[in-house]
Parts: C-alpha cells; structure tokens; sequence
C-alpha cells in the first residue's frame, strides 16, 4: 500500500509555491530574475534589495554591484542596472546603494574613467599643471607667469619679482636678464631698462638711475659702465 503522507515537502530556496494544495516538486515555481526566495518552503519571492541584481531565475541570493557602481533600485535583473561613479570620483563599497558612496579624487588629482574602485585610480597632476577642485576630470596648465614643481598640485604659484615664466605648463620661473627687470610677481616677461637707468643683476626688480653728471641714451643698459659722463658744456 502506499505509504502514508506525513508532512509536506517544501520548496527549495530559490523557488516559491504561492497556492495550496501543492502536489509535487513541478508545483514549485523559479523565482524570477531580480528576485530571490532564501530559505526553503518559500510562498514568495523578495525583490533584489537595492545594492544588488540577479540576471538568473531560481536563485537563492543576489549579487552585490562591484565596487566602483552602484543602484538605488530594488529588482534589478542585471549587472548593467549597477551606475558607473562618475568621472572625477571612485568607491571602493561593495553593494553601494547611491551615489552618495562615490568619493571625490582630491584636489590636485583626477579621473577620466567612469567606475573607478580606488584611490589610485585619482591620476595626479603633472609638474606644471593643477587640479584646483575636488572630482576634476581633467589637470589645466599654469598659467604663463605661474608655475608648479610637484606632481598633484592644487594651485601653481606667482613668478616671484625679477622673474618670469613666458609659456603656459612651466615647472619654474626663469630670471630675468641684467639689462631687464620684473616688478611685479607672476610676470611672463622681462622688461628693457629704459634710457637712462641700467640693471647689472639678474633677476632685477627695477632699474637703477644713472647717477648725476651722467647719461645713457639705451634701452636694456645692463651695466653702470652705460651710464656716461656728460661733455663739457652741458650737465
């Protein structure tokens, strides 16, 4: 005779029987993509929590989105339903749920890549270059007049007085020539000593005055020597 049922069986995880009155294994149905059923003997499935997506039926779990995306939503059935951080940020959570988990690569750094998952992936800047805001995707160049000297700069500095930085991308200044001066800082070029003054140093921030009873009659007079004596006659 046919032996006497006892017990039910239930379904096993992954598969859900929502009626009653079940009477084999085919009863049970998959649970579908974006969703899971945990344990055994499940009447429903549970949506794929946000952080998560499964893109295969029966599962028993969901898989968490890769560090560097992220999802918002329940129910996700694919990996691509995972959002890529930004260009200019990474994450490094597993299973993150906003975007709010994407961090900003640090001034003086950036990322032209979406979904980065780590720190390193900040590139920093190049010597003569900047990055002065937080989650740049892209370094600029100093400035003519400004330069840097390290890799991962924020800002480029002035030119200091009696020097000049003539192209953009500089990583010093350059000092100006005797004969020529700079008076003010960030500047991107040297000026002629004007007739009647010369600069006998380099890196000059003005020009000196030729001293009473002599004359110069050039621009860019480099040495006191320019300065002559006026002629008998005349002062």
């Amino acid at each position: 005779s046919n032996a006497q049922r006892t017990a039910c069986i239930k379904c096993v995880k992954g598969y859900y029987l929502d009626t009653a009155g079940g009477t084999s294994v085919a009863s049970c149905k998959a649970c579908a993509v974006g969703t899971f059923a945990e344990n055994d003997g499940s009447s429903v499935c549970d949506l794929c929590p946000r952080g998560t997506y499964q893109n295969a039926t029966a599962s028993s779990n969901c898989v968490s989105c890769p560090a560097g995306t992220f999802n918002e939503n329940t129910g996700a059935v694919n990996a691509t339903n995972c959002k890529s951080c930004a260009m200019g940020y990474f994450s490094g959570v597993v299973g993150a749920t906003s975007a709010a988990t994407c961090t900003p690569c640090p001034s003086g750094y950036y990322s032209n890549m979406t979904g980065a998952s780590q720190l390193s992936q900040c590139i920093a800047c190049g010597i003569g270059q900047y990055a002065s805001n937080q989650a740049s995707i892209q370094c600029t160049n100093c400035e003519v007049g400004r330069y840097s000297t390290a890799t991962g700069s924020a800002t480029c500095q002035l030119c200091s007085l009696g020097t000049i930085a003539p192209f953009i991308k500089s990583s010093s200044c350059s000092q100006c020539a005797t004969g020529t001066f700079a008076s003010n800082s960030g500047s991107s070029m040297c000026q002629l000593c004007s007739p009647g003054t010369f600069a006998a140093q380099a890196a000059s921030t003005g020009c000196t005055t030729c001293i009473a009873g002599t004359f110069n009659n050039k621009t860019g007079s480099s040495s006191q020597s320019d300065c002559i004596a006026c002629p008998q006659g005349s002062y």
